[in-house]
């Protein structure tokens, strides 16, 4: 664990609690992305994954 910033992107989240041996640690507030960012993505990312090329064929097909 630490104290400093650590860098974040759009499609990162937060862990909502920390459990060791000593203490259950509560961490506030929770990040969740709103959705995939399409952006961020390569096609090689894309064609790597099955669900993802599912998605993107749905995103296209919505008017």
């Amino acid at each position: 664990m630490v104290e400093d910033d650590i860098p974040e992107t759009s499609h990162d989240f937060s862990v909502d609690v920390i459990v060791t041996t000593d203490e259950v640690i509560t961490c506030a507030p929770p990040r969740r992305p709103s959705g995939l960012d399409w952006d961020d993505l390569s096609a090689d990312q894309i064609a790597a994954m099955p669900v993802l090329q599912s998605l993107q064929n749905s995103r296209r097909r919505t008017p």
